[in-house]
């Protein structure tokens, strides 16, 4: 049996031979540069350093990609209204770290008067917001613990990134949906309906703006995937109907509109006192808002 064509000739073994002392010798010298660095220490990817991007960073990230980088004509107000982001009137992308936050713009903030005059819708609603939750079966209360997070992450809030939504997802919108639908809830529905129109209005713009135009087809599966990945048709989250900031750019809106429904006294002391029943039965979700 001959000899495979490459062993015979010495002058081709010396070639291999020389390939592979070199290979070892780079490896080698990679390895001596590297003996200090955090890696050697370590076979865990999670004990490296990794730089830490907080929530404004990433809001300023985000914001700046699609209104300057991606050729995509969009507009501040677009990633305000599908994100969770908001711009200071100083031009600084940011996450309020709540209703106080000092770098919200007027459309966040309610003037003393308007307070006073949408303070019984406001709490009306959180009454509602209440009475929803206590809709939730323990089940589904264990599903919104799993893709909770504790700490409001850029652009989709207090959302899990390393877990699966849609399980969850399924399930709060049946039965927020039916919830909704009920006559007696129509002050929570108009919440509801005010949120969601303002956010599908942005993603409707943005997607537009990067479908209809021949240099931003390569973000075409981009532009589409951000329908469901920032839950554009679906309900809220408890925790983000309960935000002070969103609640107040809602009651801004109604005062300033003049849309402002009337709720009569007996009406708010119904809502308080289911508001306090619900507190009593089922706590778990009390506070988590920004």
């Amino acid at each position: 049996m001959s000899a495979p064509p490459i062993f015979r000739s010495h002058g081709e073994w010396r070639v291999v031979l020389g390939l592979v002392l070199l290979v070892a010798v780079m490896v080698g010298a990679v390895m001596f540069a590297s003996r200090d660095a955090p890696s050697s220490l370590s076979n865990n990817p999670e004990a490296l350093a990794v730089p830490t991007i907080t929530s404004d960073q990433g809001c300023a990230r985000f914001a700046n990609y699609w209104i300057e980088q991606s050729g995509v004509l969009v507009e501040p107000a677009s990633i305000e209204g599908l994100t969770n982001c908001r711009l200071s009137a100083g031009g600084e992308w940011f996450v309020p770290t709540g209703a106080n936050d000092s770098r919200l713009t007027s459309e966040s903030i309610l003037t003393e008067d308007e307070a006073s005059r949408t303070a019984s819708t406001r709490t009306a609603i959180l009454a509602e917001i209440a009475l929803l939750e206590a809709q939730l079966s323990s089940s589904i209360t264990r599903d919104l613990d799993r893709i909770y997070s504790t700490r409001s992450q850029a652009v989709t809030g207090r959302i899990n990134d390393s877990v699966t939504i849609s399980r969850a997802r399924s399930r709060y919108t049946r039965v927020a949906q039916a919830f909704l639908l009920d006559p007696n809830h129509q002050i929570l529905a108009d919440y509801v309906g005010w949120l969601m129109q303002r956010k599908i209005a942005a993603y409707d713009l943005l997607s537009a703006a990067c479908l209809d135009s021949p240099e931003t087809q390569y973000l075409k599966i981009v532009c589409l995937g951000m329908e469901d990945s920032l839950s554009v048709n679906f309900p809220p989250w408890l925790w983000d109907l309960r935000s002070s900031v969103w609640l107040n750019e809602y009651l801004a809106h109604l005062a300033r509109t003049d849309r402002l429904q009337d709720v009569s006294a007996a009406e708010v002391g119904s809502a308080r006192a289911a508001l306090a029943r619900t507190w009593m039965q089922r706590r778990h979700w009390q506070g988590r808002s920004n």
